[in-house]
């Protein structure tokens, strides 16, 4: 049991450390080395870690609700981070960038990454002009997300800070450039390969020779129109455009060369209905030559179609006597108000002098009874056993409204001699030939049908 005099010198010896205490200096700071300080709530809850995070990262973070508070970042407190400080994703927002307090020697190289940066963040006033040169941004870094409608101008960004790989797929998009913001010299010679680009005017050059694809034409109904410029000649001069409408129905492509109020060649091609195709020279009707569905028209006059039909033998006929069919085109049909020519060819031998007498029938099954169409004549031999031309042109034309179909075309020979041939061979074919020759108001002497 302690006794007085114990007690005593105790307390003797613990007023001699406290004022030893007392004297001692006082350090002007601490710190806490490796470790952290926890900052508990009035229920011991704890609420604010400082120091380390227990993940090998330092900082401050807020536990059970509670919150970090901070200041926008100034001029200043930015000169005090170090370049090779790590921040974590979503760090850089808009309230914590003051404007103008990201310059060019706050930002270390490859800093600036996607993740560090929330959507929408970076405004064009936040960044100073020539800020962010090509070394500043992480390849991809920038996608369409990262930048608000026209936050990047022309005076943002130093020359060729921004490559290629600088640019996730699809980021920059009309909202995010500025009017004038890409020149000529910020565009790698390939960059626009493969991609749709719609409206404006594309020419091979300003002035002078040159080829320019654009909407505006000098046409009236202003259709799309591919144009050239060549020598003296100007935009009055050759284009082609595409449409639809005008004189026929449905599109059209229409090349022309020349002037709105001179001389001029033109070629339309249209899609359906009226004219298919048509080619016209110095305006008006002049040298027009179109097509469409009834055939083929040259200034106003209707052109042949060409052959329709044809029979033809190397080969003798049979003897003829009586009248009878030596050569026939079957399945015919005869245009209404359209023209034919036909042809017959050869020659015919008889056994002594004579006459042959040749007719073009409708039809070959009963001559007796079979429409003439034309009588083509006598022909007479003086000599026996030696040919004899047989050759003969005539005109057919149908003027009904309505087409005349299924028809055979036959050559009739009806001799006064027995024995008479009509002549073929390989070096002298017989024929019978008939083609369209054009509109049947322009063959008034010929044959109708």
């Amino acid at each position: 049991m302690a006794t007085a005099y114990d007690l005593a010198r105790e307390l003797s010896d613990l007023r001699r450390r406290l004022e030893s205490v007392e004297r001692t200096a006082q350090a002007p700071h601490t710190s806490i080395e490796g470790g952290s300080l926890t900052i508990n709530d009035a229920d011991g809850l704890p609420v604010v870690v400082l120091g380390d995070q227990g993940d090998g990262t330092y900082g401050v973070t807020a536990y059970n609700g509670a919150t970090v508070n901070a200041d926008v970042v100034s001029q200043e407190t930015l000169d005090e981070i170090a370049a090779e400080l790590e921040l974590a994703e979503g760090a850089v927002t808009e309230a914590l960038l003051a404007a103008g307090a990201v310059t060019e020697t706050k930002i270390a190289d490859n800093s600036i990454s996607s993740p560090k940066v929330i959507a929408g963040a970076i405004q064009a006033g936040h960044i100073a002009a020539g800020a962010i040169d090509a070394g500043k941004i992480v390849a991809g870094a920038v996608t369409a997300d990262k930048l608000a409608a026209n936050a990047v101008t022309a005076d943002k960004l130093d020359a060729n800070a921004v490559t290629a790989g600088k640019i996730a797929a699809g980021a920059v998009t009309a909202g995010k450039i500025a009017t004038g913001a890409i020149t000529a010299d910020k565009l790698d010679a390939t960059a626009i390969t493969g991609k749709t680009i719609t409206g404006g005017l594309f020419r091979t050059a300003a002035i002078g020779n040159r080829l320019e694809v654009g909407a505006e034409t000098y046409t009236p109904t202003g259709e799309a129109a591919l144009r050239w410029a060549i020598n003296t000649h100007d935009w009055a001069e050759p284009h082609i455009t595409a449409g639809q409408g005008g004189e026929t129905p449905g599109r059209y492509l229409y090349l022309r060369c020349g002037g709105t109020d001179g001389p001029y060649s033109a070629v339309r091609l249209n899609e359906t209905g009226g004219i298919l195709f048509e080619t016209q020279e110095f305006g008006g009707s002049v040298n027009r030559l179109t097509l469409d569905s009834a055939g083929l028209t040259l200034n106003g006059v209707r052109m042949g179609m060409g052959r329709v039909g044809n029979a033809q033998s190397t080969a003798n006929s049979a003897a003829v006597f009586a009248e009878t069919a030596v050569l026939s085109i079957t399945g015919l049909t005869f245009k209404a108000n359209r023209a034919y020519r036909v042809r017959v060819g050869g020659a015919f031998t008889m056994t002594t002098a004579g006459i042959v007498r040749a007719r073009l029938r409708n039809r070959a099954t009963d001559p007796t009874t079979a429409t003439e169409w034309a009588d083509l004549g006598h022909f007479p031999a003086t000599l026996a056993n030696n040919p004899f031309d047989l050759s003969k042109v005539v005109y057919l034309r149908r003027v009904a409204a309505t087409d005349l179909t299924g028809q055979t075309l036959a050559l009739t020979l009806q001799a006064s001699v027995a024995g008479t041939i009509h002549n073929g061979s390989p070096t002298a074919p017989r024929f019978l030939e008939i083609e369209d020759c054009g509109a049947a108001t322009d063959y008034p002497y010929a044959v109708v049908i």
